[in-house]
């Protein structure tokens, strides 16, 4: 409940303690979950995404990485990385057919960016043909 009226600092470290704790418990997926928001909180920190990719996997939860992945671009001021994290995410959903349609829609994503680099572009075009 407090962490609603905490500032963004405030709220990143209560997420990324009680990820912490969590995980020393043992209680990966409740660890995951925060890590999710964490990433959603801290979108250009990389070794937050790596964390919660490995969580993510270690508990077989690849729609917890989309969320995580989606959360960033979403918070992200950086229109570069938006665009990086948007092929992530959809790889990750493309993989195994977890979500082809959401997959699809970030594909389209890219290619409407403006900040899509060529290779990316390639890259959606590829998969979307």
């Amino acid at each position: 409940m407090a962490a609603q009226f905490a500032a963004p600092e405030e709220k990143q470290a209560l997420a990324k303690e009680a990820a912490d704790l969590l995980e020393r418990k043992g209680d990966l997926p409740a660890a995951r979950e925060r890590l999710v928001e964490l990433v959603g909180l801290s979108p250009d920190d990389g070794n937050i995404r790596a964390r919660l990719k490995l969580l993510a996997d270690v508990t077989a939860a690849p729609d917890a990485y989309v969320r995580g992945l989606t959360a960033a671009a979403g918070a992200t001021k950086d229109a570069g990385l938006q665009v990086s994290l948007w092929l992530e995410a959809a790889e990750v959903e493309e993989a195994g057919g977890h979500d082809t349609l959401a997959a699809v829609g970030r594909y389209r994503q890219v290619l409407a960016s403006t900040a899509a680099t060529p290779e990316q572009v390639l890259v959606a075009l590829r998969k979307l043909g």
